[in-house]
């Protein structure tokens, strides 16, 4: 008896092997259509405005390895040749089958990481984009939707002799550090798909851009010992500095519905692979004339924010920090308080949390959000010795005051704004479904008018390896 269950649970087993290597057989086009060597693997795509009167959509695909007849090649950092394309249709699908009249090579989408869009095309409906993405049946669920600002998707694409780096290698790396600062975060497809469906909640996608640095900026900034900073550069700014809460909070922004003029956007949209390299020598030559003078970096500073499927504006520095203290998304970063002396102290967030409570009054919700942290001592700008008891709470007291005002500023922007974001539509109608069918018409402008109160708690953990700042005398402030 017991042979004969052995031998079944080994047929079972080798028939779900058999199953499995079909469905991965049947997933990957590639193994289908031919070598790997056939096949150009794209890492990245950039969706823009087409720049021809019959054409709606122009693309532009990057990868490490293209055909011959690719359109451009540009030398980037790594001794990585970053492989860039570009072609316009009416859609998507219409668009990315034009690039077989030019590439000798079949492009393959299973590899994409990242899905850049311009600013432009979001304003108008990016739904419209990216249901080619969700559809087609050789692109991963897990990639990550970015939002570019201030130019083109093709132009941010190609910039990568401007920054020195491999575009797509360049992305992972400021995607890999956005949670030491926890302004930003990743947003994966699967995810932005699932809060468009809904209707109650609203999107936010990571924005970026590419920022010029001049070299003589740099070296005054550096000889003021990195206290201030170039105009136009605020990822590079302490977002943590409270007292200057109030002004960074004013770089969160509504996109006006006029249509600017974009410089980055090509002026031949010619897919050929003349006008490419022609397009391509003009930038490199651009590129060498200002990089003996500018320096430039990836700008990854926020959000953009949506109202239904339209791009309504941008947050950034403490207003997106701010949002995710609301979403429970901050997983680390700097908070800079000052002790009883008016001398700076560095906490460290450790571990974040919230929690929406809700409550019906007279049948209108009302809510409070709850967020808890931890954090350790990591910096004391004085000799002072403050581990005491008295100021060890006055601490505690500023990291909940600093936390509570950015947490506010995204609050008072989604609700001015009418867009729910923090997904309070989503714990009014598992909380209350019943009630949920009289509201949900009108939810809009009841989120704007819902009385949202925000509790912090902070807990301070260790000190690390001292007790007390070096140069402190002992004894003292005991």
């Amino acid at each position: 008896m017991m042979k004969k269950e052995f031998i079944l649970v080994i047929a079972v087993v080798i028939s779900g092997f058999v199953l499995f290597l079909s469905l991965v057989e049947f997933r990957n086009p590639v193994s289908t259509s031919g070598d790997i060597e056939d096949n150009s693997l794209v890492l990245a795509v950039g969706i823009d405005k087409a720049t021809q009167e019959n054409n709606k959509i122009r693309l532009t695909v990057i990868g490490e390895k293209f055909s011959s007849s690719s359109q451009d090649k540009s030398s980037q950092s790594q001794g990585k040749n970053a492989d860039i394309a570009s072609a316009e249709g009416s859609t998507m699908f219409d668009t990315i089958r034009n690039f077989s009249l030019f590439e000798s090579k079949s492009l393959f989408f299973g590899h994409i990481k990242y899905i850049l869009i311009n600013e432009n095309i979001a304003k108008e409906n990016i739904l419209d984009v990216l249901d080619f993405f969700i559809r087609d049946h050789e692109l991963r669920l897990d990639t990550k939707i970015v939002i570019v600002k201030d130019m083109s998707a093709e132009a941010f694409l190609r910039s990568g002799d401007k920054v020195e780096q491999f575009i797509p290698d360049a992305l992972e790396g400021v995607f890999h550090n956005t949670g030491k600062i926890s302004i930003s975060s990743e947003i994966e497809l699967a995810d932005l798909m699932q809060t468009f469906d809904s209707e109650y909640s609203d999107a936010y996608i990571p924005s970026i851009g590419i920022v010029k640095l001049k070299k003589d900026e740099m070296e005054s900034t550096s000889q003021a010992g990195n206290t201030s900073q170039t105009e136009g550069t605020s990822k590079k700014e302490n977002i943590s500095q409270t007292e200057n809460t109030s002004q960074i909070g004013s770089s969160a922004k509504v996109v006006s519905d006029s249509k600017k003029e974009e410089s980055s956007q090509p002026v031949n949209s010619s897919t050929s692979e003349d006008s490419s390299k022609t397009e391509s020598s003009s930038e490199a030559k651009s590129t060498s004339q200002s990089t003996s003078k500018e320096s430039y970096y990836l700008n990854l500073d926020g959000y953009a924010t949506f109202n239904g499927t339209k791009l309504l504006g941008y947050i950034s520095d403490y207003t997106a920090r701010g949002l995710n203290w609301l979403n429970g998304n901050v997983k680390t970063g700097v908070i800079v308080v000052k002790d009883s002396k008016g001398s700076d102290i560095s906490m460290e967030i450790l571990r974040a949390q919230s929690k929406i409570n809700l409550k019906l009054n007279n049948d209108v919700p009302e809510a409070e959000i709850n967020i808890q942290f931890s954090s350790n001592l990591a910096e004391v700008m004085s000799q002072d010795n403050v581990f005491y008891q008295e100021e060890t709470k006055k601490l505690k007291e500023e990291q909940e005051n600093s936390v509570k005002r950015e947490a506010e500023m995204a609050l008072e922007y989604a609700q001015k704004n009418g867009i729910d974001i923090i997904k309070m539509g989503d714990a009014v109608y598992h909380k209350y479904p019943l009630k949920w069918d009289d509201m949900k018409d009108n939810w809009k402008e009841i989120f704007k008018k819902m009385k949202i109160t925000i509790k912090v708690d902070a807990n301070i953990g260790t000190v690390y390896h001292i007790r007390q700042p070096v140069g402190s005398k002992s004894g003292e402030n005991k």
